[in-house]
């Protein structure tokens, strides 16, 4: 009995290095499939890479040792990634089948955060959604926890849900990492297109103190002064910006001045930036001719107010009608009393405003 306990001794022996020499060269052979599907992948061969990363698992899946499994587990991801950069039919599935697999270890949240960041940057935002909500953001780092945040909710913007955007902004608006920034634009955007203004201005101002961002503040908040009637607030506020040119949306900008002096009745100061706005545009509005015109026609400029009121000729609504009595009275002032009589009849035709009709009928 100890002979053959001796004989088993020595073929165990004998048999150790060699099963050992044979794991090391198995272990080789994977490691360079992977380095080379790696390769591939990085350069966009995603076919290639998913051929390199298979043999690896092939290769890795029968030996139980622990950097190989180290190894398989990553290979195993690469296979499912290359999968999905295909958007073959299967990847999604191959993705999730590898988190459940692996989860809690540290790579199925690597896993989902890359295949969350694939469909982020490819726009593909309802997916991206979907796998940002599937990562437990209680084991991210701040600035990883950070990340997920910011994407989810500028996924949700992109989407105009800018509740659940915000839902995702809030908790990490107050956070100074490198999304403090763009998260309290998006957040601000969210609040104006809410309408929820005071919301909106306080995270815009914390916005003008990034360079990235302050260029695009003074629009918007132009614009909530005009919406909420604070018209010499918005000249005091744009005035100094609107020949600045950092600031984005600097042809809006100027619009946005003259429309204020419009609404405070100072036709002179309001004239230079409705024009400006109206030479930098490819077309205009209904209201926007009107709003030029009567500026024009309010500050003397007769000529070029008929030329624009011109552009209403045709419009069959009050608007028009409007604009009919302006090319008159215009052409009054301009001494042209043929072209003035045409106007007035065309403006008395006119049923929208009886006042106008009326008026017109006297003339």
């Amino acid at each position: 009995m100890s002979a053959i306990k001796n004989l088993l001794l020595a073929l165990a022996c004998l048999s150790g290095p060699w099963l050992f020499a044979q794991q090391t060269t198995v272990y080789t052979e994977a490691n360079a499939a992977f380095k080379q599907g790696t390769e591939f992948f990085d350069l966009g061969l995603y076919g290639k890479a998913q051929t390199e990363f298979n043999k690896a698992v092939q290769l890795l899946r029968p030996v139980n040792e622990g950097e190989s499994q180290l190894l398989l587990m990553k290979a195993e991801l690469g296979y499912a990634k290359s999968a999905v950069r295909q958007e073959l039919p299967y990847g999604e599935k191959l993705m999730l089948d590898f988190i459940r697999k692996y989860q809690p270890d540290p790579i199925a949240n690597q896993a989902l955060i890359e295949v969350a960041n694939y469909y982020y940057n490819a726009q593909k935002y309802e997916k991206a959604i979907e796998y940002f909500g599937l990562i437990p953001t209680w084991q991210l780092t701040e600035e990883q926890r950070s990340e997920v945040q910011f994407k989810t909710g500028y996924a949700y913007f992109i989407r105009k849900k800018f509740s659940l955007a915000k839902a995702s902004f809030q908790p990490i608006k107050d956070v100074e990492n490198r999304f403090y920034y763009p998260t309290n634009y998006y957040y601000g955007l969210c609040e104006f297109f809410e309408g929820r203004y005071p919301q909106a201005v306080r995270s815009f101002e914390i916005v003008e103190r990034s360079r990235q961002y302050k260029p695009h503040v003074p629009y918007y908040i132009a614009q909530i002064h005009l919406a909420q009637g604070e018209y010499q607030q918005l000249i005091d506020y744009a005035v100094p910006k609107a020949n600045d040119s950092g600031v984005q949306k600097q042809k809006e900008l100027n619009q946005l001045i003259g429309q204020a002096y419009f609404e405070l009745e100072d036709y002179e100061n309001a004239l230079p930036y409705l024009e400006y706005y109206a030479e930098r545009s490819g077309t205009l509005r209904e209201e926007e001719f009107y709003q030029l015109a009567f500026t024009q026609y309010r500050a003397g400029k007769y000529a070029s107010a008929v030329s624009n009121f011109e552009q209403l000729g045709d419009v069959e609504s009050e608007l028009g009608q409007y604009a009919m009595f302006y090319i008159a009275d215009a052409h009054l002032k301009l001494g042209n009393k043929t072209e003035a009589r045409n106007a007035f009849g065309k403006a008395r035709r006119m049923n929208y405003d009886p006042q106008i009709a009326e008026e017109s009928s006297y003339n």
